[in-house]
């Protein structure tokens, strides 16, 4: 934890996206709003709802769940397969990045694979509950069910067990199913609004066109699945650990191996159905790595030593903040800087990174696409019209994107002192973003 904790402190702006809308949403959660959302579950931001009722920041909190989190994953691996494993686990690049910044991979994993630990160790009540909490910091988790209803291995299968498992992990979702029937909201995540995956794509529930989508989707997953190191060689290690487990009829050796391989295999479908990215991806990395941590548990110098030299591979990149990060700092630290309605007013935004923090959660601009229309042909009259119609005060532009996709706001970059004119006045700048102050329409 203290390697997590050291890396957080050396990147202390948002790192994922995605939380802004978690911290908004875990706000309006402690009001008893918004207690279904189609893409996420109600488990993470309750938690972080109520860290930040607390007081506690809302980046400090995320961070704070994280690397709990990933303390968590690396004991549990520890007790499971050794402590040579837990430091193979630790120094895995996507541990290191994940488990240092805020958001919902890493806590979902780490429960998950805390419950596959529950149930082969035979505690059938205490893996349900944990699938379940993973279930609720990510639907993805769900996968974690047939590997799960498996006995162990080494023991008489007892069906018992198996409902035990079954009642826990019920009487942790339940409550989430039964707001969502209540509610009329879609019991099965529905993708179409994001647009990670492609404006309005149809991907929901388990149509024939999500179901379809998989194979493609499978080819597409692989690059980033397999481009963590000994990934690929950890996935052949499990299945070879398995042909010899089945070859010495030792079932105590098989079944973490079966149990891995499952999540692993069926996380990447779930992912496959809808999109992909190195992050995503994460718990089937994470399952097929652990692998070597699992066929080398009785070489534990072997073990150590490559732990030790993948660690000196990611640490030194992971250490210091990206350009991207730096910028992002600065102008959100621009934007605290501002007094009156320009501090606290709703603004328009070409970058969905840029935030500020108003009271206890993360406040995000409108993206500029809410203009609608083809974005080449907007101009900055329309823009402050527009931003003037629904009440913005200000407008924050980064020259990235409005190059790439809204060149007609561009004479906003290369000409601010003539913005007056068009109805937005120049507040301040930092490198590679201007803010403008939207003009109250003038009186006839």
């Amino acid at each position: 934890m203290g390697t997590l904790a050291l890396l957080s402190a050396r990147h202390p702006g948002l790192r994922l996206v995605d939380f802004l809308g978690f911290s908004t949403r875990a706000h309006r959660l402690m009001a008893g709003e918004d207690l279904v959302h189609p893409l996420y579950p109600v488990g993470y931001p309750a938690l972080l709802g109520i860290l930040q009722s607390l007081g506690i920041t809302p980046i400090l909190a995320g961070r704070a769940l994280s690397v709990t989190a990933g303390g968590l994953a690396v004991g549990v691996t520890t007790r499971w397969f050794g402590a040579a494993a837990g430091l193979w686990l630790l120094v895995q690049p996507v541990f290191l990045t994940y488990g240092s910044t805020e958001g919902t991979d890493l806590a979902a994993f780490s429960l998950g694979f805390a419950a596959l630990w529950a149930r082969s160790n035979e505690r059938p009540g205490l893996a349900g509950a944990l699938a379940g909490l993973a279930t609720l910091t990510r639907f993805t988790s769900a996968a974690l069910l047939p590997a799960l209803l498996l006995p162990p291995l080494h023991t008489t299968a007892r069906k018992r067990a198996t409902v035990r498992t079954l009642i826990a992990f019920a009487a942790m979702t339940t409550p989430h199913w039964l707001v969502t029937l209540a509610t009329g909201a879609p019991l099965l995540p529905d993708q179409s609004g994001n647009f990670a995956i492609g404006a309005n794509a149809v991907v929901h529930g388990l149509g024939w066109d999500t179901i379809a989508r998989i194979p493609a989707g499978l080819r597409t997953a692989s690059p980033f699945l397999f481009s963590g190191p000994g990934v690929g060689l950890g996935l052949l290690v499990l299945l070879g650990v398995g042909a010899f487990a089945v070859h010495q009829r030792s079932t105590r050796l098989a079944d973490p191996v079966v149990r891995l391989l499952l999540w692993g295999l069926l996380h990447w479908g779930l992912v496959a159905a809808a999109f992909a990215n190195a992050r995503l991806v994460l718990p089937s990395r994470l399952c097929f790595a652990l692998g070597l941590g699992l066929a080398l548990r009785t070489r534990p110098r072997l073990l150590l030593a490559g732990s030790v030299a993948l660690g000196l591979w990611p640490l030194p990149p992971s250490w210091n903040a990206s350009d991207s990060e730096t910028r992002l700092a600065r102008i959100v630290s621009a934007l605290e800087q501002l007094d009156g309605p320009l501090r606290t007013g709703h603004f328009l935004t070409s970058d969905p990174w840029v935030y500020r923090q108003n009271g206890a959660y993360l406040q995000t601009g409108t993206p500029l696409r809410e203009l609608g229309g083809d974005p080449r042909t907007i101009d900055a009259v329309q823009l402050a019209r527009f931003a003037r119609q629904r009440g913005y005060t200000l407008v924050v532009l980064d020259s990235g994107r409005i190059g790439r996709t809204y060149p007609g706001l561009l004479p906003l970059f290369e000409a601010p002192e003539q913005a007056e004119a068009l109805g937005l006045s120049p507040v301040t700048r930092v490198p590679g973003y201007r803010v403008f102050a939207v003009q109250p329409e003038e009186s006839p």
